[in-house]
């Protein structure tokens, strides 16, 4: 699992970053095109270790009636690690950022970007030509994480602003890289045909605007990159990031919410096929406890825990195809979020109020159809309030 990349990034799902080693990975396994996370990275993580929705009281994410999957994994005789992200420096050479700086690769901005991404998309059959690329992002509300998305032709300090997007596409590049060693690990130690690899990310793109505009400033007096600098991509570059979708990380509509999502295990997964199967995070503890053999246990150190809320997706990996959730729901920072089979029911913390949205044929959510079909949204407005009642949602959030 990787950190803020969006559903667009890699070249594989239509991005221009030079990615060979993901690319491969999908050449050689399955793509995932309806593949959710939590929105952002720590209730991601929650679920993907627990197999449960993250949880929002006061207990906290991880509890004591709750099983991690190394907990479950160990138990059944294997040898687990996690390795997480390091923010204490780094001794990586330039030379990753320098393959996109200055280039002109970023010139045109992102909107250009956006438009090209999409056409990839459209060409490797990650998106179908029937949905729109959703519009501009408008800040329409006091939602911490909603921003409007400046023209390119009004921005001021391009070299900067071109600078964000290099800096942020060399730190993809260096990603691929590593997972290329991964990969090449795996094959010098004999067990690359036995070995299942999955790649996926924590939530959309990062738009993120620091809160101390002035401090940021003052501390960021060279361009982005250079060892004295501490930036963010910024809205535009992060709404581009989730392309064709709208919004981004901490949003629940399908720019903060979807992923890539890449699967590999060879002799059992059709190299290069592609899913349209809907998956989550939560759905890799059950998935992982088939495959291991393993059970899940009633209780731990003689605490009785919850039943994980994943459905494996082993029968996706070996047939193509699973009966998935009845729904899924999402919660987080007053964003809210139901989807079932076709039908999507999304309340952004900004407007406040329910969406309705056909994902088969509007998976861009440009067409809301809350007034057309009242009874169909408040249907599923009942199933997401009696969900957030189980997972701890704050009253009147």
């Amino acid at each position: 699992m990787c950190d803020d990349l969006g559903f667009s990034d890699l070249a594989c799902y239509g991005g221009e970053i030079r990615t060979p080693n993901l690319d491969r990975l999908a050449a050689d396994g399955m793509r995932f095109t309806q593949f959710y996370n939590c929105a952002v990275c720590v209730t991601t993580r929650a679920g993907l270790l627990t197999g449960l929705y993250p949880r929002h009281g006061s207990a906290g994410l991880l509890r004591n009636t709750m099983a991690t999957l190394a907990e479950v994994l160990r138990a059944a005789g294997y040898q687990t690690a996690l390795t997480g992200k390091w923010h204490l420096g780094s001794t990586r050479p330039p030379e990753d950022a320098a393959r996109y700086r200055g280039k002109g690769k970023y010139d045109r901005g992102y909107f250009a970007l956006r438009r090209d991404r999409h056409q990839r998309q459209i060409k490797l059959g990650i998106v179908k030509p029937s949905w729109k690329l959703s519009p501009i992002d408008k800040k329409t509300g006091s939602f911490r994480y909603d921003y409007d998305i400046e023209l390119w032709k009004k921005t001021e300090a391009l070299d900067r602003e071109r600078r964000r997007m290099e800096v942020y596409a060399g730190m993809v590049d260096c990603l691929d890289q590593g997972v290329g060693r991964l990969l090449t690990a795996l094959k010098d130690a004999g067990v690359e045909k036995n070995t299942l690899v999955l790649f996926l990310s924590d939530n959309g793109g990062c738009a993120t605007i620091s809160s101390d505009q002035a401090g940021q400033k003052a501390y960021n007096r060279d361009l982005p990159g250079a060892g004295n600098t501490y930036d963010f991509c910024g809205p535009g570059w992060g709404w581009a990031q989730c392309t064709p979708f709208r919004r981004y990380k901490t949003w629940t509509y399908e720019g903060g919410i979807a992923t890539p999502m890449i699967a590999r295990w060879p002799g059992v997964i059709r190299p290069g096929s592609i899913t349209r199967q809907v998956g989550h995070v939560i759905d890799f503890m059950p998935t992982l406890l088939e495959l291991a053999d393993a059970e899940y246990p009633k209780t731990i150190k003689g605490k009785a825990i919850l039943p994980y809320e994943g459905k494996s997706l082993a029968p996706i990996f070996r047939t193509g195809k699973r009966e998935g959730h009845d729904s899924l729901c999402w919660y987080l920072m007053g964003n809210r979020t139901i989807r079932q089979g076709k039908w999507k029911l999304a309340w952004g913390a900004s407007d406040r109020r329910w969406e309705l949205y056909d994902m088969e044929a509007d998976r861009t959510e440009t067409n809301d159809l809350a007034a057309d079909l009242p009874r169909q949204t408040q249907r599923l407005a009942n199933l997401w309030e009696v969900w957030a009642k189980k997972i701890e949602v704050p009253r009147g959030d």
